[in-house]
């Protein structure tokens, strides 16, 4: 990497194979983006308010988190290519009943429920799958390289691109264009995975099939390392904290908040969320050029703990620039520490366990997002918006003191030094 004439963050595009496994991700990403968006807009139109959009957000991120630890099962046992493909094909077929019932007439609370929960779990498979084939299909040196590029999609995509086609397709034409736009997105998702030349290689032989016996057995010995592993208890529980802080008032208050509070439309939402995504990228441009510093779980922690700071902000601010600030310094700050993140497990949990100790992580982090989502609306009517984004504000920098000084992190990244 040192002598090659292409940035070190780019370095793996080089792969066609990575190319395609990246587009598929970032494509699919797009599609989440979008459908984030117009599904926040249409049900504010259609007269749900936040009460339909914690339903629709609570049942995403659960049925997210039942399916994540089957996921990274299912990504060492069968086909990690042929998952991909068949998780972006019943995307883009469960968004397709959403145009189809938009264009009849209009899509009810109960069908946008159901497809969020088809998106949330195809997305609790989709993710184990792809992070365990990223080492298959590139060398280890690019490792940090790709964890970059990751870092960089994720907003991109998800927070920038995603958002801002959703406006205009929402604003230029209507929702039913944006909802077409979504499943577009999720069939090229498919498309790109299809056209792998290769499986990426799986860590354990199918030849024990999906037999329960043997998949509560892979399960169970991932379960057991990451529980007898000081420093991935210390990190995971700090996960859920802070996830339980944060998640419904972004999730769930943020369109209400740019609607009502600064008076804005579908432009200003997209311009907001946009905000995430730009620091995202400065902030994952930043640790491509970055050696992974020497207390990196202190680095890390403190990293997403300052992070969430800037959302007190939000509770108490009618401007949509000031929102949009808030939130590119929030983006910019986690990207850093999730960069950090991908790189730590891939750098000390054993490859062969790497895609459950994934799904795990995944599990874990996400568990409280649908008690946060369910409970942000009681909890805003009862103390006010500016209590609750004040909270998520101050409780994660405060549960990652914590974290470091009572979980023995401090000494663990001494002695096992990265650099």
């Amino acid at each position: 990497m040192a002598t090659s004439p292409w940035p070190r963050a780019l370095v793996p595009f080089r792969s066609d194979q990575y190319r395609l496994l990246a587009g598929s991700f970032a494509l699919s990403l797009v599609g989440s983006g979008i459908w984030t968006v117009t599904v926040a807009w249409r049900l504010l139109d259609l007269g749900h308010g936040s009460a339909g959009l914690a339903m629709v957000a609570s049942t995403t991120t659960a049925a997210l988190v039942v399916t994540a630890l089957a996921g990274g099962v299912l990504a060492d046992r069968l086909s990690r290519r042929n998952l991909i493909a068949r998780i972006g094909a019943a995307k883009a077929a469960s968004v397709a009943t959403v145009v189809a019932a938009d264009v009849t007439g209009e899509p009810g609370l109960p069908q946008l429920v159901v497809v969020a929960a088809v998106l949330g779990g195809a997305d609790g498979i989709f993710f184990p799958a792809y992070s365990a084939s990223v080492p298959s299909v590139i060398p280890e040196a690019e490792l940090l390289a790709v964890n970059s590029i990751e870092s960089l999609l994720r907003p991109v995509m998800l927070q920038a691109a995603g958002p801002l086609v959703a406006s205009a397709l929402i604003g230029l034409a209507s929702p039913v264009v944006a909802w077409a736009g979504t499943a577009v997105a999720f069939a090229g998702s498919a498309a790109c995975a299809a056209g792998m030349r290769r499986d990426p290689a799986r860590v354990n032989p199918p030849g024990g099939g999906l037999a329960l016996r043997q998949s509560v057995a892979d399960l169970r010995s991932a379960v057991v390392y990451v529980a007898t592993t000081r420093w991935l208890v210390a990190t995971l529980v700090f996960a859920v904290a802070v996830v339980l802080a944060y998640a419904g008032p972004i999730q769930v208050l943020l369109p209400a908040v740019v609607r009502d509070h600064a008076h804005g439309g579908p432009e200003d939402l997209a311009l907001v969320t946009a905000g995430y995504g730009t620091g995202a990228i400065v902030g994952s441009l930043v640790m491509a050029s970055t050696l992974m510093p020497r207390r990196y779980l202190t680095a890390m922690l403190l990293m997403w703990g300052v992070a969430c700071v800037p959302l007190a902000v939000m509770g108490v601010s009618d401007h949509v620039w000031l929102m949009a600030l808030a939130l590119s310094i929030c983006g910019a700050l986690v990207a850093c520490a999730g960069t950090l993140w991908g790189t730590l497990l891939q750098r000390r949990v054993p490859h062969e366990m790497l895609g459950r100790v994934s799904s795990l992580d995944f599990f874990v982090s996400l568990s409280a997002a649908p008690v946060s989502a369910a409970l942000v609306a009681p909890a805003a009517e009862a103390w006010g918006i500016p209590a609750v984004y004040l909270v998520a504000g101050i409780a994660p920098l405060t549960v990652a003191v914590l974290a470091l000084t009572l979980g023995g992190l401090r000494r663990d990244e001494l002695a096992h030094p990265l650099r």
